[in-house]
């Protein structure tokens, strides 16, 4: 029992100290955990700063904290996730000309080497070449200009602007969280195509305010062109701002999800040669605007903008990524499709049966005649159903997330500090450079639950009665 206080008391003390310091101390906390340490997450909500040392699945992982006279020991069957500290990351992959998705939820970046009615062979980042079963795989996108991650984090408060009101938007554990007005803003060198994805999670009837390609990051005024999604409980709304005109209201869109959740992940894509604007939530396309009087965009800035007081909001595992070319996301759809589809840059809809790459040019079988269609002239790939596999994820596997974009389920092995090691059905043998993770999710079956504990867990940081009276408890206990 005296070891169990112990650790609560390191948790709960760990955590005041960012959460009442002042400005100063704000943005000193902030730089520090940009080079600090990694985060652990346990099942029951309670987080423990620290690095890892090592892990083997099924039995434990050592963590050290600085408070602790040695290692601590943990059973990975209650371990929720670790955020892995950015000090040693390897941020600065090589563009790549394809996103796979596949069925089970992973998400690979790369290029395609081969593909038939069997098998894929993917060349990837990670080094070896990849070979998944056709019918593992969803979609397949195409970047011929190559993709480019920016930006992922946060890590910190370094290089963003908090305008006029600095103190209403603080880092804190992987995330920018404010419980008031306020923006926090920053410029990227954006191209043609422009993705911004984030996590949020509420506790309250929030409102945030999303600036996308706009050239003040300082606050929201409408002096600047840009395109602004209002986002609320239950719905968005999209405004075009071109600076000296009127503002336009493209459109709204239903969020009906947010309703009944206090955490999703939310997806914005830009895209200036058809001037249009995507929304995805958790993966699935909410609406696609095509703005009809052309892309009003002008800046390469990003703002968050919080539109109330009280409500708390949490902004985390941020990416922005950018790339030449554009594509047609699918809306989300309950239909049963089971021929291959396949999208033209010229937004044409070619079905059928995709048989395989021959050199540089697709084999389609269509129900009319075969068609040899260019891979350049191609910007996505969906397969059929008939095609996919069963999408539940295996006992014992965990989510890797890259600090590149992208995530890989699979059965961890071993955690060293040159190697982590596993398999995975899809793909074989796999061996990763730790600096290449950016964070681990465990028992994935309990993922979700234990993620909608830990934002409201976390949110009792910034309440000094709160956190007073958990740290009595855990005393008396």
């Amino acid at each position: 029992m005296r070891w169990c206080c112990y650790i609560g008391l390191i948790l709960v003390l760990g955590c005041c100290g960012e959460a009442f310091g002042g400005e100063g101390s704000d943005a000193a906390s902030g730089k520090q955990k940009a080079a600090a340490s990694a985060i652990l997450r346990l099942l029951d909500g309670s987080e423990l700063h620290g690095d890892l040392l090592g892990l083997e699945m099924g039995k434990h992982l050592e963590w050290r904290h600085p408070a602790a006279a040695g290692p601590i020991r943990f059973n990975t069957d209650r371990v929720e996730s670790i955020r892995l500290s950015p000090s040693q990351a390897v941020l600065n992959l090589p563009d790549s000309r394809c996103l796979f998705r596949f069925h089970n939820g992973d998400a690979i970046f790369g290029d395609l080497q081969h593909l038939d009615s069997e098998t894929l062979k993917l060349r990837t980042w990670l080094g070896d070449e990849l070979a998944p079963k056709r019918k593992a795989v969803r979609s397949i996108t195409f970047f011929p200009g190559g993709y480019s991650v920016l930006y992922a984090g946060p890590t910190g408060l370094e290089g963003w602007n908090r305008g006029r009101e600095p103190g209403t938007w603080q880092y804190h554990d992987g995330a920018f969280v404010t419980r008031g007005g306020g923006t926090i803003g920053r410029k990227f060198e954006l191209k043609e195509s422009t993705s911004v994805e984030f996590d949020i999670a509420w506790n309250g009837r929030f409102g945030l305010v999303v600036a996308l390609q706009t050239e003040m990051v300082h606050d929201l005024n409408y002096r600047s062109s840009a395109y602004k999604f209002y986002i609320r409980p239950g719905a968005v709304s999209v405004q075009r701002i071109k600076a000296g005109d009127r503002i336009n209201t493209l459109g709204q869109a239903q969020l009906p999800k947010m309703l009944h959740e206090n955490q999703v992940r939310l997806g914005i894509r830009a895209n200036r040669a058809d001037a249009s604007l995507t929304l995805t939530m958790d993966g699935e396309v909410v609406k696609r605007w095509n703005d009809k009087q052309g892309f009003a965009g002008e800046g390469r800035g990003i703002v968050f903008g919080a539109q109330r007081s009280g409500p708390m909001v949490r902004i985390s595992n941020l990416k922005v990524a950018t790339w030449q070319g554009n594509f047609t996301p699918l809306q989300a759809t309950n239909k049963v499709v089971e021929a291959d589809r396949m999208h033209l840059v010229n937004h044409d809809e070619v079905q059928g049966n995709l048989k395989r790459l021959e050199g540089n040019e697709f084999q389609m079988e269509t129900p009319h005649l075969d068609l040899g269609i260019p891979k350049p002239r191609v910007s996505q790939v969906y397969f059929g159903s008939t095609n996919q596999v069963s999408k539940s994820l295996q006992k014992g596997e965990v989510r890797a997330h890259f600090w590149g974009g992208g995530s890989i389920s699979f059965r961890l092995d071993k955690w060293a500090k040159e190697s982590v090691v596993g398999s995975s059905p899809q793909f074989g043998p796999l061996e990763f450079d730790p600096r290449s993770i950016r964070s681990v999710d465990f028992n994935l079956k309990d993922h979700h639950e234990a993620s909608n504990r830990i934002f409201f867990d976390s949110g009792k940081h910034f309440d000094e009665d709160v956190v007073t009276e958990t740290l009595f408890q855990d005393a008396d206990d």
